[in-house]
């Protein structure tokens, strides 16, 4: 089975939008923006120069085999070998790959549905909702 990876970025705060730009440039198809908080406390960050603890925190599939060159381009791209611009790091998401098509949609790869698939899916038969409801 093929293995898919989840891509990590923190980045500073109004940063995100512009990652999942470059994100849809690279072909992937899942990603989620969510809004954190930095754990620095606010004196200390005030000291050091960082006031805004808000964080932009990216998560995003890809396949395993292509990882680590779109995890380099990302954060090359958004300059996070600078000190303060942020971080990057992946963990194994292979879990949820071996059901249908989850691979595909993960993964960013294309989506390959044979003809005798789409048609058990028409008719109810295995990996599909087709056929007729159910009543209550």
């Amino acid at each position: 089975m093929k293995g898919i990876k989840l891509l990590v970025f923190i980045v500073n705060h109004g940063r995100g939008e512009a990652l999942l730009k470059l994100c849809r440039g690279e072909g992937i198809a899942v990603s989620l923006l969510l809004q954190g908080r930095g754990t620095v406390d606010s004196e200390i960050a005030e000291l050091l120069g960082m006031g805004d603890r808000r964080k932009d925190v990216a998560l995003l599939t890809v396949a395993e085999d292509r990882a680590e060159e779109v995890m380099r381009r990302l954060a090359e791209a958004m300059g996070l070998s600078k000190p303060g611009e942020g971080i990057a790091f992946s963990i194994p998401f292979s879990a949820a790959a071996d059901r249908g098509g989850s691979y595909e949609l993960l993964s960013g790869s294309p989506a390959r549905v044979s003809g005798e698939s789409a048609e058990k899916d028409k008719k109810g038969g295995k990996g599909g909702k087709g056929g007729k409801e159910r009543k209550k």
